[in-house]
């Protein structure tokens, strides 16, 4: 269908500011632009004003990403760019992972990420700014990353993103620790956008401070789980513990069981505490979630807890998931076929990580292959289910 879009011309040039609306009504079309236009150095900011969820394969390169980031007027797409300029980092990493000398993360990101941290810092408490910032300087999941190469490198994107976010916070320690001090929010808890915005800048700069072995970033974590007055922090500060190198086992587990203690009677905020713990992505994931499922506050019958547990180690838990040597996809197809006959649709839904096969190496899509043919051999299966199965592995 035709549209119509105009095209600001940004930066330094004399038009910068300049507006025109270019119809589009074919697939490819080229767009000249004229007079003065001519001379600028034309960077296109695309999906403007969307909120549809789609994916936009185009390709820009990492200097007009960081202008976009920068500079463009449009919320999403400053987002959009600092999203796609860290993916491009962390695959450039993933893939110069073995290379000496090692060069590490871009002069280019590093700076710009300095940039938006004092902009974070700057910005003015009308929530929205606050909220948009905290957006862009997240990096994107794991999943979202592995979901955009051809072949999962599990351990590649995970190495390379914690190398990205380390060096991140070495650089930018100071301005890190003053944006989780300027954003520690109001008390008592207020729920708006203003208080919410503040949160997730706070957040974010204690995740990407959670990397680095420091004690005062120890303390600021510690707190969060008993001292935060909302779940949020309490959450965030228990996920930060369970995930991080910075804790030994016993602290750890000090604070798994204080938490469960304090929600025993609030079975959702338990859900939650059970998803931390299955989806972490330190070793022995398997071993958890057999310990998990031990518990007397567990049940197959109940389908909240049933993918708070297995669905968060399948989704998050990715490297013990895809274990190399297979445990991952053992333990998940065995829950398939044990939950089938409590819960079908359940059980389909809970199938659907065993059927990633045509994108992993051969060794593990032999192992994933055959999970899937062991569930498609027990009998009674739902047709949900079979469905499923079949599919993947024709």
């Amino acid at each position: 269908h035709p549209f119509r879009r105009t095209h600001p011309l940004r930066g330094t040039h004399p038009l910068r500011g300049t507006r025109s609306a270019k119809e589009i009504r074919a697939t490819k079309r080229r767009v000249p632009f004229g007079g003065r236009a001519r001379l600028a150095v034309v960077t296109p900011s695309l999906l403007r004003g969307y909120s549809a969820p789609i994916i936009l394969n185009a390709d820009r390169s990492s200097e007009s990403l960081a202008f976009l980031a920068q500079h463009d007027s449009d919320a999403f797409s400053r987002w959009d760019a600092m999203q796609s300029l860290y993916s491009k980092e962390i695959h450039r990493l993933r893939e110069e992972k073995g290379v000496k000398p090692w060069q590490g993360p871009s002069e280019l990101l590093l700076s710009l990420v300095g940039g938006l941290l004092e902009e974070s810092l700057r910005a003015s408490d009308d929530g929205e700014h606050k909220a948009v910032l905290a957006a862009m300087l997240a990096p994107p999941s794991e999943a979202m990353l592995l979901g955009q190469l051809d072949q999962y490198d599990v351990e590649g994107v995970y190495a390379s993103k914690l190398a990205l976010c380390r060096t991140i916070a070495h650089r930018h320690f100071k301005l890190l620790h003053a944006l989780f001090e300027a954003n520690k929010g109001a008390r008592p808890y207020r729920m708006n956008g203003v208080e919410s915005a503040k949160r997730s800048l706070k957040l974010l700069a204690l995740g990407f401070l959670a990397e680095m072995n420091d004690p005062a970033v120890r303390g600021m974590i510690g707190d969060l789980p008993q001292q935060a007055d909302n779940l949020t922090e309490r959450l965030a500060g228990l996920r930060l513990i369970v995930d991080s190198t910075i804790y030994d086992d016993d602290e750890r587990d000090e604070a798994i069981r204080t938490f469960a203690h304090r929600w025993s009677h609030e079975k959702l905020v338990m859900d939650s505490w059970y998803a931390v713990q299955a989806g972490s992505r330190r070793p022995g994931g398997v071993e958890r979630v057999q310990q998990l499922e031990r518990r007397d506050d567990f049940a197959m019958t109940n389908p909240n807890r049933v993918f708070s547990l297995y669905g968060a180690f399948a989704r998050n838990g990715l490297p013990s998931f895809h274990d190399p040597s297979g445990t991952g996809y053992d333990l998940t197809r065995e829950r398939v076929v044990r939950l089938s006959g409590i819960n079908p649709q359940g059980a389909a839904r809970l199938a659907i990580p065993l059927t990633q096969h045509k994108r992993l190496c051969a060794d593990r899509a032999s192992l994933m292959r055959q999970a899937l043919e062991s569930i498609l051999a027990a009998p009674n299966l739902p047709k949900d289910l079979m469905e499923i199965v079949s599919k993947a592995l024709d």
